[in-house]
């Protein structure tokens, strides 16, 4: 369970938004360390400016944070500051008052502030944030829909347990519960389903030591709307009731109608947007601005819809709403997948070396795709490119002289890398034009915080590339304050944003100005649908994982493999440029993987220049990122607890050249890869493409992507079922052709799933007649379950057990 619990969400003040950092103490023990780690890490993945910040717990819980935050000079206290300034107005503790039973607002100085709204949105704000995390809010895969225990009809349905799987969350909820139980005659806790028992035990138990019982109430369940008739009104009478969600008040009316009291009546999730509200609620999931989640709308079974379309129907069935099983499609990879109107901008920066993988950005967040947009703006033309660059780069020219108005003052210029080179040459070219030699002035947007304000004047911010928002919605609300009534200019040479609601979102919050929607303008001379920030970056998982696979060497007298070495301090070093010709493993031979025929996605790629590695993990990832926003539901790459597509084991037959299937097990996301957790015979089909790679085969090509399979598997991005891992690694331990780095990974792989069974070592190759080692390779004959058997069994494994 997570010590805290952190969510940043919007209000309004006084006319205009801000942003809230909240944190929620769930872990009574956390520590200062712990505390301030936490918060480094919150800070440096927002991606809006924060206005506040909220410390919430219990008494003894927020005092002690306070405690923290109030010690002059302290790395916590310099956060805060720098985050939203002066700590007596931008720092607030909402805690729970023992002895009153009631949520207060307090500041460092402990002076209470008599708002119920801000208590009121913190509840409902950071309730809906959780619940949205949670992935409580479950939709019906495309053709079906459920029938809820109210028999009741609905395209999707609240499953809380799904938010409570994260024991924090039980916490959270507990906390804003405490004042219906804190010194009430309450003789039970009566809930829904026994899926929020969780809760209403941490609630008691919370209560209890805090001294707040008036006496120990018992907990039981009435099993949603089955049991409601069973209930005697006595005990309705003394009793604590806990719905978890509802989206029509009807079992809450039906327990006010068997004797339960509406003040002691809690629905903990409410969503609906008719007045149907019956007890109180904890959070009304459509949020208090209507941000939060659509409204569901349920149908009765002779005016259903969807019944009528003749869509298949889910019944949620008993106390913990069992459901069906999620269907298991798997997609292949064709080549219309990939955009007609991309293939031109994609062969032109082919070569160029505009893109790169793993670099660290500001802020030391790391990009898994980046760029350096020097050679699109300027360098050398090829044949291949000189068309679209010679034409893109005129646009650039025509949108900076768009850009220049009499009134410009500054250039604000952003952190991505050659921003300020890029700003500094617009200055040139602009400065002759207006009266004022000093202007305009080139600033960074820390620097531009520190400006004078001047109304009516004009600014240019300039990013080389835009792969996310939170410094453009930083600069964009600084400017509203520097230059008002004035006009902003957002001009970008890339823009790598995905999904596409995404990016039309941030440019709508940076063109909305005083006249409304497009009061300023944004301009971008390149787009491409990418997300360029995965929350687990392969590469620093491989170097994660190779430090313990080097560990593991240690710890078992291996030697260490120079390749393995080499790669490790290749990783260590790789977030200050990136990666572009060396993102995957090499070959066995020791060459760089790369194209060895021509690729049909861009048949130019092989062309001079030709493209690197990198270019070719972003054609790939815009090709995933395309079949995960599909219209086509039998080609969409999705997954929730209904709908799975996982990519098809034969797209890496099809895609064959070892770079390619590099490509693909980087792009994809892990649970794209999770055969592992699909039928077996999916996970056997994936197999048999391994297979192809364990060297000895007769066309040694098939095992150039080797080690980019073995680190797939051994950082669990690609998983297979235990049965056919083992076999794998068991044939790259067995097979004499196999390099050292492969076969010191797959023993690693097979200790970590046997960590009882000892080290499975090489076979110990004799020397034949000509003095060439003769290795130990399983006869064609053997069959490979056979084979893996064998090997289980020196493991102490049997091969029932591990399927």
């Amino acid at each position: 369970m997570n010590a805290l619990i952190i969510h940043i969400y919007s209000k309004v003040v006084a006319g205009r938004q801000e942003q809230v950092l909240s944190i929620f103490v769930a872990n009574h023990n956390v520590t200062l360390e712990e505390f301030d780690e936490a918060v480094v890490n919150a800070i440096t993945a927002a991606t809006v400016t924060v206005d506040t910040v909220h410390i919430v717990g219990y008494q003894q819980d927020v005092h002690r944070v306070r405690q923290w935050v109030r010690e002059e000079g302290s790395a916590l206290r310099g956060r805060f500051e720098n985050l939203v300034g002066v700590i007596e107005t931008g720092v607030r503790f909402i805690l729970f008052d023992e002895t009153q039973g009631r949520h207060v607002d307090e500041d460092v100085a402990e002076r209470r502030r008599d708002e119920s709204e801000v208590l009121l949105m913190e509840q409902q704000a950071v309730l809906l944030a959780a619940f949205r995390a949670g992935g409580g809010e479950q939709r019906a895969p495309t053709g079906t829909h459920y029938v809820k225990t109210s028999d009741s009809h609905a395209e999707r349905f609240l499953r809380v347990s799904n938010v409570l799987e994260d024991g924090a969350n039980v916490c959270l909820l507990a906390y804003w519960l405490a004042g219906y139980l804190w010194s009430a005659p309450i003789r039970y806790v009566v809930v829904d389903t026994s899926g929020i028992f969780s809760v209403a035990q941490k609630l008691i138990y919370e209560v209890a030591i805090r001294g707040g019982l008036a006496g120990q109430p018992l907990v039981w369940s009435h099993r949603s709307h089955d049991g409601v008739d069973e209930i005697a009104e006595h005990h309705a009478r003394e009793a604590l009731f806990l719905i978890s969600a509802s989206t029509s008040g009807g079992l809450a009316q039906r327990l006010i109608r068997q004797g339960a009291l509406p003040d002691r009546l809690v629905t903990l999730f409410f969503l609906s947007d008719s007045n149907c509200e019956a007890g109180r609620v904890l959070c009304n999931l459509r949020g208090t601005e209507r941000q939060g989640l659509q409204a569901i709308r349920n149908y009765q079974e002779a005016d259903c819809p969807y019944c009528k379309k003749h869509y298949h129907r889910i019944q949620i069935q008993g106390d913990q709403f069992a459901i069906a099983p999620p269907n298991v499609s798997s997609v292949e990879i064709k080549a219309a997948d990939l955009p007609g109107e991309l293939k031109p901008t994609l062969s032109a920066l082919l070569g160029l070396r505009v893109f790169s993988a793993f670099r660290r950005h500001e802020g030391d967040r790391i990009a898994s795709i980046a760029a350096n947009v020097g050679p699109i703006l300027s360098g050398p033309l090829t044949e291949k490119n000189r068309g679209f660059l010679t034409q893109k780069r005129e646009e650039w020219v025509s949108l900076v002289r768009r850009s220049s108005s009499v009134s410009s003052r500054h250039i604000v210029a952003c952190s991505y890398p050659q921003s300020t080179e890029i700003a500094e040459a617009i200055a040139q070219t602009m400065r002759p034009l207006l009266r004022d030699n000093g202007r305009p002035r080139v600033l960074s947007a820390d620097e531009l915080r520190s400006a004078i304000p001047e109304a009516g004047t004009s600014t240019v911010v300039v990013s080389a590339c835009i792969d996310e928002g939170k410094e453009l919605l930083a600069v964009s609300r600084t400017l509203r304050d520097v230059q008002e009534n004035g006009s902003t200019t957002y001009l970008a040479a890339l823009h790598m944003i995905c999904p596409k609601t995404e990016a039309d979102r941030l440019r709508s919050n940076l063109t909305f100005g005083q006249h409304g929607p497009a009061t300023f303008s944004m301009h971008c001379l390149i787009s491409l649908p990418l997300n360029c920030y995965e929350e687990e970056v392969s590469w620093a998982k491989e170097l994660q994982e190779l430090l313990r696979i080097q560990s593991f060497a240690d710890r078992n007298d291996l030697a260490v493999p120079a390749r393995l070495e080499a790669r490790i301090s290749r990783l260590q070093e790789a977030p200050g440029e990136g990666l572009i010709d060396d993102i995957f493993w090499p070959a066995a031979s020791g060459q760089p993987l790369a194209l060895r025929s021509d690729f049909s996605l861009l048949t130019d790629a092989r062309h001079p220049p030709a493209a690197t590695q990198a270019d070719l993990y972003v054609v790939v990832s815009l090709l995933l990122s395309q079949l995960r926003m599909s219209s086509d539901a039998a080609r969409r790459l999705s997954y929730n607890a209904y709908e799975r597509s996982i990519i098809s084991p034969d797209n890496f037959d099809r895609f064959n050249d070892g770079v390619l299937q590099a490509c693909l097990l980087r792009a994809a996301r892990p649970k794209e890869l999770s055969y592992g957790a699909c039928d077996i015979s999916l996970s056997e089909r994936m197999l048999s493409v391994l297979l192809h790679s364990v060297p000895g085969e007769q066309i040694s090509e098939r095992s150039e992507s080797l080690m980019e399979f073995l680190v797939a598997l051994a950082t669990e991005r690609l998983t297979l079922h235990r049965v056919h891992l083992l076999e794998f690694c068991n044939r790259i331990v067995a097979a004499a052709a196999s390099e050292d780095s492969a076969v010191l990974v797959a023993q690693y792989i097979i200790g970590r799933e046997n960590p009882d069974g000892g080290l499975v070592l090489r076979p110990d190759f004799t020397a034949s007649a000509g003095g060439l080692a003769a290795p130990e390779i399983l006869p064609a004959e053997v069959d490979s379950v056979q084979y893996v058997a064998g090997q289980l069994d020196m493991l102490g494994t049997s091969t029932e057990d591990s399927e």
